[in-house]
């Protein structure tokens, strides 16, 4: 899969590849790291995060020129503190978690959650140029602009019960926070 990630050899030339993707916004806080390490193009639906491979080549920016799918995609996974994710297409996914140190991530389609996203990254920007939809949508700090429509059963005021339903169980000491994320990080495990 090493292949498939074609390095960007400037920041020029990666910005100017953002722009004719309509995914760049000059002055915006989420694309200041983008040089802080490798960029890369990654053409294709068939993104699978691999920890180990997206270590290994030092990503601080990544494009993806077409959709992710995924059951579960974390954020952490592909930049465990500091970067850059844009996606051309949509990103769909039945769980969602994004906790990272300072991380932007641009989505040009709709974002689709079927079941809970958690976010709880202090300095971390999510753009969706689409719709964003999503059963459960836990943001704790993560600063969120969605230039569709923005469609969201369950937020931060969720009940345990409400949890249940979704799979997620509160345990007795337990906020719904910690359930969520609890939850999230069993399956970045599994």
């Amino acid at each position: 899969m090493r292949e498939r990630f074609v390095e960007v050899a400037s920041l020029e030339e990666f910005e100017a590849t953002l722009r004719n993707h309509k995914l760049y916004r000059e002055d915006d806080v989420t694309f200041d790291d983008l040089a802080a390490g490798k960029m890369y193009v990654y053409r294709g639906d068939d993104f699978v995060v691999d920890s180990e491979l997206l270590e290994s080549l030092d990503i601080s920016a990544l494009l993806i020129e077409g959709s992710i799918e995924a059951a579960f995609l974390s954020v952490g996974a592909i930049f465990p503190e500091i970067g850059v994710l844009c996606v051309t297409g949509d990103v769909g996914c039945k769980d969602m978690l994004c906790m990272t140190e300072s991380t932007g991530m641009v989505v040009g389609g709709s974002l689709h959650i079927s079941n809970a996203f958690y976010a709880d990254c202090g300095n971390s920007v999510i753009q969706v140029n689409g719709n964003l939809t999503a059963k459960l949508f836990y943001n704790t700090q993560c600063s969120v602009d969605v230039h569709g429509e923005e469609k969201v059963e369950l937020d931060e005021s969720v009940s345990a019960e409400q949890l249940a339903a979704l799979g997620i169980n509160v345990g007795e000491d337990q906020d719904t926070a910690e359930a969520v994320e609890a939850y999230l990080d069993q399956l970045g495990s599994d």
